[in-house]
Order: C-alpha cells, then sequence, then structure tokens
C-alpha cells in the first residue's frame, strides 16, 4: 500500500536549511543614516549662509565669495561672466519695453512704470537658440564636477555630455504656480516651473536634451529667474 507522505513536512525542512546556511544581515543602516544626518547638516548650513546673504555679498570681480559649493572662488566656476550677461539682460529688456526699465529695475513703482507683461507666464514659447560669444572655452581637465561636490549618499543618475554645438531649435513651457504653492504676500513675486527641450543642430543625430528648471517670476516686470537642481 503506497504511503502518502505531507509535502508541507518537506517545504518546511527546505526553509529551514535556507534559513541555518544564509548568511548574517548586514547592518549598514548606521552608515547610511550617519551619511544622510552629513548631508541634511550641510545642506542646512549652506541654506543658512544664503538666508544671511545680501546683494553684493557675492561679486567674483571683487574677489568676494560665499563658503557655499559652486560659490567659492577654489571651484572654478565662470562667474567672471555674470556681469557681462547681467548687461546683456538688461539691454534686451530695455530694447523690448523701452525706456521704462530702467526706473523698474531701480525699484520705481507708479501708474508710468507699470510694463504690458503677462502676469501669468502659464504656457510655452519656442525658437532657435545660439550660443554666445560670452562663452568661454572649457576643456574636460576643468570640468570634472565631482573634484567640487561634496560626497552625497543618494543615488544620482550618469551625466550625459554637454551641448557642444552653436545652435539649434528650443521649446520652454512655463507654468505658473501662483496659488499652489507659494508667492509673495504684496504679490511683487510668484513660483514658476519650465520644462526646458533644446536640441544640438551639431551634434550627430541632432540630439535633444529635455530638464526641469524652477525658479521665481517678477510679474512687475516680467522677468523671471530660473535653475535646475541638477548637481551637474
Amino acid at each position: 500500500m503506497e504511503v502518502r507522505r505531507d509535502p508541507r513536512q518537506f517545504l518546511f525542512l527546505i526553509i529551514l536549511f535556507l534559513l541555518i546556511n544564509s548568511p548574517e544581515p548586514q547592518n549598514a543602516g548606521y552608515n547610511t543614516r550617519s551619511r544622510y544626518d552629513e548631508v541634511i547638516e550641510r545642506e542646512w548650513a549652506q541654506l543658512d549662509i544664503l538666508n544671511r546673504t545680501r546683494w553684493g555679498d557675492f561679486d567674483a570681480q571683487k574677489d568676494k565669495w560665499l563658503n557655499v559649493t559652486g560659490l567659492r572662488d577654489e571651484d572654478g566656476f565662470s562667474w567672471e561672466l555674470l556681469g557681462d550677461v547681467r548687461k546683456r539682460a538688461v539691454e534686451k529688456m530695455r530694447g523690448v519695453l523701452g525706456e521704462r526699465v530702467d526706473g523698474i529695475l531701480d525699484g520705481a513703482s507708479g501708474e508710468e512704470y507699470k510694463l504690458p507683461v503677462y502676469r501669468n507666464l502659464s504656457g510655452y514659447v519656442q525658437g532657435e537658440w545660439v550660443r554666445s560669444h560670452l562663452s568661454r572655452i572649457r576643456h574636460p581637465t576643468d570640468m570634472n564636477i565631482s573634484t567640487v561636490l561634496p560626497e552625497n549618499p543618494f543615488p544620482l543618475a550618469e551625466f550625459d555630455r554637454n551641448v557642444t554645438g552653436t545652435g539649434g531649435p528650443m521649446r520652454v513651457h512655463f507654468t505658473e504656480m501662483e496659488g499652489r504653492i507659494q508667492t509673495g504676500g504684496n504679490g511683487s513675486i510668484s513660483e514658476v516651473s519650465a520644462r526646458v527641450v533644446i536640441g544640438d543642430d551639431k551634434s550627430w543625430g541632432h540630439n535633444w536634451w529635455e530638464f526641469v528648471v524652477n525658479g521665481v517670476h517678477y510679474p512687475a516686470s516680467g522677468g523671471a529667474v530660473l535653475t535646475t537642481t541638477s548637481e551637474r
């Protein structure tokens, strides 16, 4: 007479064997947590510096730096171009909106300084981008960003190569965040986000890049300042 065995006993023996022969679990949580704490502490320290910074505290041309990653002299970023870039932005703004721009930038207010600009940026613009003559030639040896950034335990995506062409198509999708995140108490600023799609005509295969930037919008002047959160 055939004897039927309970398969549950056999399964229990297999599980017990695996548990006995499995390696001891590694307690890596402590080291990982301490590294996270170091990153958070460093971020709070740099945020405190930025909160205490006033206009003029950072000026590369006058050898005035901040102890924040990317804003130090030894980091080697091209901050000496900031003045020329700012000057060109004002010239473009003046060419579109007229001489009243000067009063707006100096803080003037009143009916005569109201500009015909959008109060809500939501929408998109598209056109062609051209590499500025202000740009500086950078060599691979001085673009090793890993030597500037402190150690970060958070996983990062691998960096793609740079946009090396002289021009190409571009499209920017703006989203005004007014009423959804933070806005100025007097309506002078509003948060804005944008998705940038840029093409490089000189790249093999006409490659495209896409990234997101966030920043603030100044409804009175129509200007906006946006930046990425990428550590590149």
